[in-house]
């Protein structure tokens, strides 16, 4: 049965020309063509039958394919060696692994008595630009006390008021959501920017309290030479401020300006933060 299956497929192969090439090999009937190549062992009658007609269906598409266009045939002259593979450790993320860059993690500046508590907003005047559109609505109210004036808005402040002789002394409120650093670390940090260390448990226990917003609050008070958040410094100057929490938010009240302007307004700045009052929503 093997040799009438080869010489039905030579003659076949004869009209199909160098495309299709059959022969025996080791006692297999071998069907070879540009896309296939059949080993065909030893079987039954019925089986040859059923094969016979698989292979004319595929000599048909190999007539076919064949009959199409043959690409270039392009010859290879050189081999390289490719270099070794890279070591990824099992630790390493998708991005390592699959060879994405990643922008490297952003460096935090070291903490010291001037940075900022987390969540704290940006409150020097003199290194913020003007910002109208960033200003933050007012959630409370307060009196404006005689002589005071607006200055320019602020990023997160909630109002910017001047005084003193050529309006050389600023107070400010600012507002922000959660308990924004904490009371103590506040001042603290508050204290950094005149020059002054940290205040001890017995400081802070011995600062004077207001009522503001119905909570009682320590002040701060200190002189030296301010230093702004952008490395500005005014010799000589006075710092008051005060921190508190009501509700879900948490405001800061501050003044700095020359020592002699600010200790004249002192008394209008205890006064101010203790009119402060929530807004009607």
């Amino acid at each position: 049965m093997m040799a009438v299956l080869y010489h039905v497929l030579k003659r076949v192969s004869n009209g199909l020309g160098s495309r299709v090439c059959f022969g025996i090999q080791n006692g297999n009937l071998i069907l070879e063509s540009g896309i296939v190549r059949l080993r065909i062992w030893p079987m039954k009658a019925s089986e040859y039958q059923t094969l016979c007609k698989h292979i004319i269906m595929s000599l048909l598409v190999a007539l076919a394919v064949g009959c199409r266009k043959q690409a270039d045939v392009i010859e290879i002259t050189e081999l390289r060696e490719g270099g070794p593979e890279p070591v990824i450790p099992e630790q390493a993320s998708s991005s390592s692994r699959f060879g994405f860059s990643q922008k490297p993690p952003r460096q935090l500046p070291m903490r010291g008595a001037t940075e900022l508590p987390p969540g704290h907003p940006p409150i020097d005047e003199s290194m913020v630009p003007d910002s109208p559109d960033t200003a933050v609505m007012a959630s409370i109210g307060w009196e404006v006390p005689e002589g005071w004036t607006s200055g320019k808005r602020r990023p997160m402040r909630i109002v910017t008021l001047l005084s003193g002789k050529d309006q050389s002394v600023e107070c400010y409120i600012a507002e922000l959501g959660g308990m924004g650093g904490g009371v103590e670390a506040n001042l603290n940090r508050w204290s950094g920017q005149m020059g002054q260390g940290s205040l001890s448990a017995e400081d802070f226990a011995a600062l004077p309290r207001i009522t503001v917003l119905g909570q009682s609050v320590p002040v701060l008070s200190v002189d030296g030479d301010y230093r702004g958040m952008g490395g500005s410094t005014r010799t000589d100057s006075t710092l008051l401020g005060t921190v508190v929490s009501s509700g879900r938010k948490t405001y800061f009240v501050k003044m700095v300006g020359p020592r002699a302007e600010v200790a004249k307004q002192r008394g209008t700045f205890i006064a101010f933060c203790e009119s402060l009052r929530q807004s009607v929503q």
